[in-house]
């Protein structure tokens, strides 16, 4: 091919780090909140901000999928473009510098 060239490889690890990520955030487990019979104060507020906590997280472990997966779909895409363009751009002897060809 003339030098174009995509490392898809560096794509499908960077995809893999983020779907790790998304992983990781998703086996983290809640400390049990639900002790509605203590009259603890800030009992109520606590109990509301884990669960704020845990919708934040998943909806961030949503966001590492989605944005793993365009990168490697995007990678995808370009590597696909720049083999067409290589096999266009191959025997062309305008490319090969000046007063060659």
């Amino acid at each position: 091919m003339s030098g174009l060239d995509v490392n898809i490889t560096v794509a499908g690890a960077a995809s893999q780090k983020f779907s790790q990520a998304a992983s990781a955030l998703n086996s983290v487990s809640a400390p049990a909140a639900n002790v509605e019979r203590t009259t603890i104060s800030g009992q109520s507020n606590a109990q509301s901000t884990m669960q704020r906590m845990g919708t934040v997280g998943s909806q961030l472990s949503d966001a590492l999928t989605r944005d793993g997966n365009n990168i490697h779909s995007v990678a995808e895409e370009f590597a696909a473009i720049d083999q067409q363009l290589g096999k266009g751009f191959d025997g062309l002897t305008i490319l090969s510098g000046p007063g060659k060809g």
